[in-house]
């Protein structure tokens, strides 16, 4: 059942950890994935592998099924962005960082790319370099939404004072888009506001019910805020909605 990491993948995941050489392990990750490969031969069949896995919060097979779409298909940008999403959602960074390089040798006009190379630039808090990135994917895509959204989203890191007021424009021309008051909320969680922050992720809630994001979000902004207690509770929250979540199974 690939729909669950058998158990036996979770010892190799644990082995292969521990030690890059484990003959063992290889051996059991190499059967999983011809396994994969058997039953899944199109590039499609591999899209909808992960969707029904994302839907279940199961993130590390994910990985894997994702990882094997990329070894499938090395020049198709596709997949090495799947396999680059998925490595970013675990926060393996470094994997992440060389795989969007990867990608963007691949695509260097794809404004896409770019905008991934800014994602994980932002994740290893590499501000300079991530609005280096969405630069150059507004440069190849002006005025690009998403694009726009992940700038807005540097600059609050960066702590630039005009950062708030934009997402504020932002969120007013798109009152039911979900991403723009995410983007809010980060604002106003980099200028202090918590208690803004959290009824903005609160409205973005009751739009999308059940979004792992919004309460990963939550969480985050409570723990550097350190509201340890809330972010707890809300930790306990998420969980009774994701319960095989490992990024809130990490934190309970």
């Amino acid at each position: 059942d690939l729909t669950q990491i058998p158990k036996a993948i979770e010892q190799a995941l644990i082995e292969i950890d521990a030690d890059p050489n484990n003959d063992w392990a290889q051996g059991m990750l190499i059967k999983f994935y011809r396994s994969i490969g058997q039953r899944r031969r199109y590039f499609s069949d591999y899209l909808d592998m992960i969707q029904e896995l994302r839907d279940k919060g199961d993130e590390e097979s994910v990985l894997l099924v994702a990882q094997e779409a990329a070894r499938r298909w090395p020049k198709n940008a596709a997949a090495r962005s799947l396999y680059a999403k998925a490595l970013l959602n675990l926060r393996k960074l470094g994997g992440a960082l060389t795989e969007v390089k990867a990608i963007v040798e691949l695509k260097p006009d794809d404004h896409r790319s770019h905008i991934l190379l800014a994602l994980v630039r932002l994740r290893r808090n590499e501000l300079p370099m991530a609005l280096s990135a969405i630069d150059e994917a507004l440069r190849l895509k002006p005025g690009d939404p998403a694009a726009l959204d992940v700038r807005a989203n540097i600059l609050i890191k960066m702590g630039d004072p005009e950062s708030l007021w934009k997402a504020s424009l932002l969120s007013q021309e798109r009152p039911e888009d979900t991403g723009s008051l995410l983007t809010l909320a980060k604002a106003y969680a980099g200028m202090g506001l918590i208690d803004m922050a959290g009824d903005t992720l609160e409205k973005a809630n009751r739009l999308a019910p059940q979004v792992l994001t919004i309460y990963l979000m939550w969480i985050e902004i409570l723990c550097d805020a350190r509201h340890h207690r809330q972010a707890r509770k809300k930790v306990k929250e998420a969980l009774q909605i994701f319960p095989q979540n490992p990024d809130l199974l990490r934190m309970h």
